[in-house]
């Protein structure tokens, strides 16, 4: 949500470009930041001064700027002999998707499995 709420706040903040007055402003950056998910606004909230609802919305898409990325996990794939439970790693850095396309191109095998994993950070 925080990459959607981001986007929809640096889009919010051009009714201040758009808008011809106040009303017209605020109801741009309330019509781009309804559209995250998770976003609701009161039922009286078009009833508020201009001002107030300004005041607000000008706050709302200031959280959604500060907001920062979630790091993206990286995985790594490595080999686990049956016998000796040794681990030998073959790839790391690799997104989820791309861990699993490694382990399924590995022929089954009775000496040995390979798996992926999370990596630390």
């Amino acid at each position: 949500m925080n990459n959607q709420l981001k986007s929809a706040s640096a889009v919010a903040m051009m009714g201040e470009i758009f808008g011809q007055t106040l009303k017209e402003k605020n109801d741009w950056k309330k019509r781009m930041l309804a559209t995250t998910q998770g976003i609701d606004f009161p039922d009286d909230f078009d009833t508020l001064p201009e001002e107030e609802r300004k005041r607000r919305l000008d706050e709302a898409i200031k959280i959604g700027l500060e907001t920062k990325e979630e790091p993206v996990s990286t995985f790594k794939v490595y080999k686990v002999y049956r016998k000796s439970q040794r681990r030998k790693v073959l790839e790391r850095g690799l997104t989820e998707e791309e861990a699993r396309r490694v382990v399924s191109s590995y022929p089954d095998s009775n000496t040995s499995m390979v798996v992926y994993t999370r990596e630390r950070r």
